[in-house]
């Protein structure tokens, strides 16, 4: 292998940079599922196997990046590495495949994230989101624009119905309609397919690979940001990390003791269970409050 040339450095700077701030917000995420609610779910599973993919893909690009991505053929033959042009081709495809993975699991975690939320009444909702997902498992790339749209839609439908500060419904909603920079950048990501069918799959492919990076990362960042909502609070309001469920309507999870209790009264009411960014059960009556 030898040194990276062409648009390799820029573009490799950029994945292990965004890879930098998935890591950190995962270590976030995994904190505050773990210490502060102890809700661990199958959304976090998908999401820390995307990102074990996203740094996977990252790795493969790099080898190919070293045997050649992002050059010209004509550079590498001038520079007498023709052999390696077919290797580096090699690792490009393999890391382009990995890359499908983490988008597809980076979005079946957001979808998981939103079933979470939303309150088993609500019937219509959850089978939306569950025809997406099965959908998504079986059509890929220009299809995965229509799912970060319809995810970054489907929250303002139900999570201004949730037991939470105002400006908290804001912001959960607002940072997971990331989703729609995503789904922009898949079009792009689209638009510059014609890369990876051109002369120079090495050089062409270079906008395709970063535009994917961009919206695996971007859905990523969207799902972790709402998550990590409860760390942030603690820190800035009592300057440790410390979790006061009083002050900010976050319960401790540690199962379905504390949500109803044996009571037969409360069976009968909607419920919405908060399994995700904090919170306990709530009956439909109290639905509306807000700070």
């Amino acid at each position: 292998m030898f040194a990276m040339g062409g648009d390799a450095p820029m573009a490799m700077s950029f994945v292990w940079i965004m890879l930098g701030v998935l890591f950190l917000f995962l270590l976030l995420r995994l904190y505050t599922r773990v210490v502060l609610l102890a809700a661990l779910g199958v959304d976090d599973y998908l999401y820390i196997s995307a990102f074990i993919f996203a740094a996977l893909s990252a790795a493969l690009l790099q080898v190919s990046a070293e045997y050649g991505w992002g050059q010209t053929f004509e550079a590498l033959i001038m520079a007498g590495r023709a052999a390696d042009i077919s290797t580096a081709v090699l690792w490009l495809i393999t890391a382009s495949t990995v890359s499908t993975v983490t988008m597809a699991l980076a979005k079946l975690s957001l979808g998981h994230l939103l079933l979470r939320l939303m309150a088993v009444t609500m019937v219509w909702r959850r089978v939306i989101v569950w025809v997406i997902m099965a959908l998504m498992v079986v059509m890929s790339f220009a299809y995965t624009v229509f799912v970060d749209v319809a995810f970054a839609i489907l929250p303002w439908t139900f999570i201004p119905q949730l037991q939470m500060p105002r400006g908290e419904k804001y912001l959960v909603a607002g940072t997971m309609s990331l989703g729609i920079l995503a789904g922009a950048s898949g079009i792009k990501r689209t638009l510059e397919l014609s890369g990876f069918w051109g002369d120079e799959i090495l050089q062409g492919s270079v906008q395709t690979v970063v535009w994917s990076t961009v919206e695996a990362d971007l859905t990523m960042l969207c799902i972790a940001i709402p998550v990590v909502l409860p760390l942030f609070r603690a820190v800035i309001s009592n300057g440790k990390l410390r979790y006061r469920s009083r002050r900010s309507g976050y319960l401790k999870q540690s199962g379905d003791k504390a949500s109803g209790g044996s009571g037969g009264g409360s069976s009968s009411k909607e419920r919405f269970v908060l399994r995700t960014i904090g919170g306990g059960t709530m009956s439909k009556a109290n639905s509306e409050v807000s700070a």
